[in-house]
């Protein structure tokens, strides 16, 4: 135990002084472990909102967001945006403002293929953004806004679902109108034994 301690000590004096014959009484793997600790730390956090974050998207993969979502780290921002060829993409922004994205593979199931036609199908009806339903959203609930995603899930029409923190950090949901930006509802965040409705399943 002695002589373990020793090897770590003399690592992280290796690590902050920058050199010293100490390399010799640790391995590799017992220095890369200590430069981690050292080094380390959270995260940095991304200073882009979500309207920032779309508009980037939106400069390198031309279309239509349909949901943006902001790491539970906060460090990068999350897209699946409809690109005006009819593919679907994957976007992710970083803390850096580097944008990264590839194609989502297309969906051989014909069932999920369905899907993704009936999802394309309502954000190309929606009249109203992803950037202009957060915008409706923090006019409702003051706060920053963590997500927004388009729902057609049990409603009579497309709806945003657009997430915001308040000022307490509690996540509110807040659903607004794709067709004319009204906001239809809003509540604290539930369990996930609620519905989009906000009623309680029993199942």
């Amino acid at each position: 135990m002695q002589k373990r301690t020793l090897i770590v000590i003399a690592a992280a004096g290796l690590v902050a002084l920058g050199g010293g014959t100490a390399v010799a009484m640790a391995d590799d793997d017992t220095v890369g472990r200590v430069a981690r600790t050292v080094t380390g730390g959270a995260p940095a956090k991304t200073s882009l909102t979500v309207e920032q974050a779309i508009a980037k998207a939106q400069e390198t993969v031309k279309g239509t967001v349909e949901s943006v979502e902001l790491e539970d780290d906060g460090s990068a921002w999350e897209l699946d945006l409809l690109a005006e060829d009819g593919s679907w993409r994957e976007v992710e922004i970083d803390a850096g403002g580097e944008v990264t994205h590839e194609a989502e593979e297309k969906d051989d199931d014909a069932e999920d293929a369905a899907e993704a036609k009936a999802e394309a199908d309502a954000l190309k009806a929606a009249k109203v953004s992803a950037s202009q339903a957060a915008s409706a959203a923090t006019g409702s609930v003051s706060g920053t806004v963590t997500s927004v995603e388009l729902e057609d899930d049990g409603r009579d029409r497309p709806a945003w679902k657009v997430e915001v923190r308040d000022g307490e950090g509690v996540e509110h949901e807040v659903f607004v109108d794709a067709a004319d930006g009204k906001v239809l509802s809003s509540r604290v965040a539930a369990d996930d034994d609620k519905d989009d409705s906000g009623e309680k399943d029993d199942d």
